[in-house]
């Protein structure tokens, strides 16, 4: 039930970035969304960890899924700079293909969370 509704939170988010004005509008708000996820969900790891509801595999497997939502998420930063330099359809396809691995990693990675008892509640 709860990656249910964190799948649904996630699809939600994407849906506002989605019906925004412009393609850098629409890039930088699935950015923000995206970074927002990352950061309850390790505000939820560290809640885990502090009671001690966290086993040394799930830990690796957190930290593994944390490092590729982090490369995915500061690669489409670097796209996203570039993009800005030139606005093309290319470039457009390169931030576009970013952003998907963003989004995929946060998927892993709150799906894990949620799938080990963690919650994504945004306090």
């Amino acid at each position: 039930m709860k990656r249910k509704i964190s799948y649904v939170l996630l699809c939600i988010c994407i849906c506002v970035c989605i019906s925004c004005s412009s393609f850098r509008t629409k890039s930088y708000k699935t950015l923000a969304v995206s970074g927002y996820i990352y950061d309850n969900a390790m505000k939820s790891v560290a809640n885990l960890d502090k009671k001690g509801l966290l086993k040394p595999k799930q830990k690796t497997i957190i930290i593994k899924y944390g490092n590729q939502f982090w490369l995915a998420y500061n690669s489409a930063i670097y796209t996203m700079e570039l993009y800005t330099l030139s606005e093309t359809v290319e470039n457009e396809v390169i931030v576009t293909e970013a952003l998907n691995k963003v989004t995929e990693y946060t998927l892993l990675l709150t799906d894990y969370l949620v799938s080990i008892g963690g919650v994504i509640d945004g306090n």
